[in-house]
């Protein structure tokens, strides 16, 4: 299977990945905003930011290993690693969320990368 012919899928709160032809496919479950325990000794905010909460792993015999919760919390991150076993080349890492960002104007990068860019293309000018 070519790196580009592998997909996860996403069908009905179930999560299925293909089994690789080498290597194996690692499934990290990430929760985002996760509330902090109130025992726990925490410096930070009340909340954490993608925490792992479950794992699965699929080799290429199809053996399935599954760690944590693999129910998707509220707003989560589904990260899928291509891993070689023995020798080989990793196909990659995907990265999938569900997270909604601001759009307002004081939180958009290309506004902010824009206005850099423009910056940078005056100095330039400017230098010359």
């Amino acid at each position: 299977m070519a790196p580009e012919d592998m997909a996860l899928k996403l069908v009905n709160g179930e999560i299925e990945i293909p089994t690789p032809e080498y290597g194996q496919i690692t499934l990290m479950i990430l929760e985002h905003e996760k509330p902090v325990p109130k025992d726990a000794d925490n410096p930070g905010e009340k909340t954490r930011d993608r925490v792992l909460v479950g794992m699965r792993i699929v080799d290429s015999n199809d053996n399935i290993s599954e760690f944590g919760n693999l129910e998707l919390p509220e707003t989560w991150s589904l990260i899928m690693i291509h891993e070689p076993v023995e020798g080989g080349s990793p196909y990659g890492v995907v990265q999938v969320s569900n997270i909604e960002y601001d759009s307002s104007e004081d939180n958009n990068l290309f506004l902010d990368y824009t206005r850099l860019l423009v910056c940078c293309c005056f100095v330039s000018i400017y230098a010359e």
